[in-house]
Formats: structure tokens, sequence, C-alpha cells
């Protein structure tokens, strides 16, 4: 299990949290950390680009259920 860090929070595989989904500007979702990877990944119909230092969160949409990477700076916080 990976965790990371965002400022002061920590994020980790199974939490809820809330996100800025890619092109939503300020808007918001929310879903669960599926996993975080960290290396070149098919994400869906995406290859992710990964690394130790730039990982990826997979996030499964409550609403939609569909499962996306997003970086740290797109995770809000927990809830």
């Amino acid at each position: 299990t990976h965790i990371c860090t965002n400022m002061s929070e920590q994020f980790a595989e199974g939490d809820h949290v809330e996100y800025h989904p890619v092109g939503g500007a300020m808007q918001t979702s929310t879903g669960r950390i599926d996993r975080i990877i960290t290396e070149r990944e098919h994400v869906g119909a995406q290859i992710v680009k990964a690394s130790d230092d730039i990982p990826r969160y997979v996030i499964v949409n409550d609403h939609t259920g569909k499962e996306t990477a997003y970086k740290l700076e797109n995770i809000i916080k927990k809830i």
C-alpha cells in the first residue's frame, strides 16, 4: 500500500476523497482511491505515465463508477 501526502494530508488506497476532475475547472467530484500507481500502466483506455516521484491515484467515481488516474494536486481532501 502506498501513502502519499498533499500538503498536510496523506492519501492511501481505500480513502474516500473529494477531487477536481480533469478539465472540471472548479467542479468537484467524490470517489474512492482504488490504487496508487508508480509506473506506466493502462487505466481504462488511457496509458498513464506515473513514477515513484510522480504517482497517479486511480479514483473510482462515486456517481459513475468510472476509474480515472489523477495527479496528487487534483485531490482536495479525505471525506
